[in-house]
């Protein structure tokens, strides 16, 4: 039987892409679907722009700063990034990403909504047999 960092290190000799056997298909494809995510999130917002300048008010200048602004953060973010990559390496920052955005989501429902609530994360929200 194979330990676990001889698997790690055995190349793929097949690549069968719907197989989900093997860490090298298992990140295979949760490499693709997280940048389906993240190319979504970036460009989703485009077919959607004349709903949201209704909805918000938006003006063209205003809507040009946005985009302005987006792309700019996504500089130094992506610096962040990668200096997190390097150090703590992709798994744990992609989860602390993951974790930080559901936190300041969460976060940011308490804070709008007018019902005190004294838990940050909402376990409740999570579906139950009772």
């Amino acid at each position: 039987m194979l330990s676990q960092n001889s698997v790690n290190k055995k190349p793929l000799e097949v690549l069968n892409i719907f197989s989900v056997k093997g860490i090298q298909m298992q990140t295979f494809h949760l490499t693709w679907l997280t940048f389906f995510f993240c190319f979504f999130g970036w460009f989703g917002i485009a077919p959607l722009m004349k709903i949201v300048k209704e909805d918000l008010g938006l003006t063209k200048g205003q809507i040009g700063n946005i985009i302005i602004a987006s792309v700019s953060a996504t500089i130094f973010a992506r610096l962040i990034i990668g200096r997190l990559c390097d150090t703590l390496g992709p798994r744990l920052t992609y989860t602390g990403l993951l974790v930080l955005g559901s936190l300041y989501r969460d976060w940011e429902t308490d804070r709008k909504s007018t019902r005190l609530n004294s838990s940050h994360l909402k376990l409740s929200r999570m579906p139950s047999s009772a």
